[in-house]
C-alpha cells in the first residue's frame, strides 16, 4: 500500500557533485550522498553474472575477485568505493557479494572497513545477508572499538541537527553489532565504548538533539542489559503503527499489512496474546498463527516519495522514520511525552519525526509539559 507523506524540506540535487566525488574522492564519514554511475554498476554486474548461484564456489568467487581487482584498478576504484559497489549490486547477487565481502578483511584498513560499513548498514536497498556477512568482517578486524571511541571522544557532536543521520546511522551500526553478540565475545572492549558512550552523553545531554538522545538511551540500555537479541525479536512482532494499521520490523525495515488484512493480523495477535498467557501454551499453535500473520507482511512500507527530496535523502528520511518506530523508541517518547504514537497519523508522525530531530533534550521539555497535560490533541497543537 502507497502513503502519502509529503515532508516541506528543501533538498537540492547532488547528483552531479557526488558522481565526481565518487569517481575523483574517497568515501568518508563526511560523504553525505554517495552517487554510483550507472556505467560503474553495469560493468561490476556483468563480472558478477559469470558467477551464477550455481557455480558460486571458491574457484570462481577467487576469479570474481582477480576481476574486480582489475576492474577497480581500471577505472581507479578503491577499496572502499569497490565494497559500496558490491552493497548497491547485494540485491540482485545475493550470494556472489557475500562471498566476496570476506576478502575486503584483508585489503582494507580497520579504520576504512569501519567507516565505509556506516554508510552501509543503514541502507534499504542492500541485501541483509551482505549486511551480516559485512558486521562478521568487521567484528573479525576487532577495530570497531578503537575507531568508535576516538569518533566519539573527538568528532561527533549531539547538538548539531546537520550531523543527525550521520551519527543516527552510526548508532545503528553499535546497535547491531552489540545485537550480533560482537560484545558478548569481548566484554572487555564493551565496556571501554559503553563509558566512552556514556561519558560523551551525560556531558552533553541538556544539547543532545532528541532523536539522538532516543537512540543513544536504546544502545546503553542494551550494552547494559546484555538482551539486545530479544530486543531484536520483539522487534519485529506485529504492533499497531497508526489507527489500525499493524507493522512489523524486518531486515532492518518497516513492513505494513495491506488495509484488508489488519483486522486479520489484530485477530491472530489476540489469539497469540492469549495462548502465551495460558499454562503451558500451545507452541505449535503459536507457530502456525505466527506464520500465518507473517504472510501478511509481504513488502516494505510503501511512503510515496517527497517532490522535495532526492532519491538518496528520501532513503535517509525512510531510515530515520523506521528507527523512530523501532520498540524501545516508542517505549521511550511515550513515557517522555505521555502519548503513544499510534495516535498520530503517518503524516503527523513524520513531523514528530522533523521537530525530534531538530530541537534538543531541553527544547523538547515544554512541548512534553504540554502533552502530558492534553495528550495526543496537545501534541497536534503543537507540531
Amino acid at each position: 500500500m502507497t502513503i502519502n507523506i509529503d515532508q516541506h524540506l528543501q533538498v537540492g540535487n547532488k547528483y552531479g557533485v557526488e558522481k565526481a566525488k565518487f569517481l575523483n574522492g574517497d568515501l568518508s564519514m563526511e560523504t553525505a550522498e554517495v552517487f554510483v554511475p550507472e556505467e560503474i554498476l553495469t560493468r561490476a554486474g556483468e563480472i558478477l553474472d559469470k558467477c551464477t548461484d550455481k557455480d558460486v564456489h571458491n574457484f570462481y568467487i577467487m576469479r570474481a575477485w582477480e576481476e574486480m581487482i582489475q576492474f577497480a584498478n581500471k577505472f581507479n576504484i578503491s577499496k572502499r568505493k569497490l565494497l559500496f559497489i558490491l552493497a548497491r549490486l547485494s540485491e540482485k547477487y545475493s550470494e556472489q557479494t557475500r562471498q566476496l565481502v570476506d576478502s575486503f578483511a584483508d585489503e582494507m584498513s580497520s579504520e576504512a572497513l569501519v567507516q565505509v560499513a556506516g554508510e552501509i548498514m543503514w541502507r534499504p536497498d542492500v541485501a541483509e545477508e551482505f549486511k551480516t556477512t559485512l558486521i562478521g568482517v568487521v567484528k573479525y578486524k576487532h577495530a570497531f572499538d578503537e575507531i568508535y571511541e576516538q569518533e566519539l571522544l573527538q568528532a561527533v557532536d549531539f547538538s548539531q541537527p546537520s550531523e543527525v543521520f550521520k551519527i543516527s546511522a552510526w548508532l545503528d551500526f553499535l546497535r547491531r553489532l552489540h545485537a550480533n553478540a560482537y560484545f558478548n565475545t569481548a566484554k572487555e572492549k564493551s565496556a571501554d565504548i559503553q563509558k566512552a558512550l556514556a561519558q560523551k552523553y551525560e556531558a552533553s545531554r541538556e544539547s543532545t538533539i532528541y532523536f539522538l538522545d532516543l537512540q543513544i538511551r536504546d544502545v546503553l540500555q542494551q550494552m547494559d542489559s546484555g538482551l539486545a537479541e530479544l530486543d531484536l525479536n520483539r522487534d519485529r512482532f506485529p504492533f499497531e503503527v497508526s489507527r489500525g494499521l499493524y507493522g512489523i520490523h524486518k531486515n532492518g525495515q518497516l513492513y505494513v499489512a495491506n488495509l484488508e488484512d489488519n483486522k486479520k493480523v489484530l485477530d491472530i495477535v489476540k489469539r497469540i496474546e492469549m495462548l502465551e498467557k495460558s499454562a503451558g501454551g500451545n507452541r505449535r499453535l503459536i507457530n502456525e498463527l505466527y506464520s500465518e500473520m507473517m504472510v501478511m507482511f509481504d513488502k516494505p512500507v510503501d511512503l510515496q516519495k517527497s517532490p522535495h527530496l532526492s532519491e538518496e535523502e528520501w532513503k535517509k528520511e525512510y531510515f530515520n522514520y523506521s528507527c523512530l518506530m523501532r520498540k524501545p523508541i516508542r517505549e521511550a517518547i511515550k513515557t517522555d511525552f505521555g502519548f503513544s504514537l499510534e495516535k498520530l497519523s503517518i503524516r503527523e508522525q513524520f513531523y514528530f519525526l522533523n521537530y525530534a530531530k531538530h530541537y534538543s533534550v531541553k527544547d523538547v521539555k515544554r512541548l512534553q509539559g504540554f502533552t502530558k497535560q492534553y495528550g495526543v490533541q496537545g501534541a497536534r497543537t503543537f507540531l
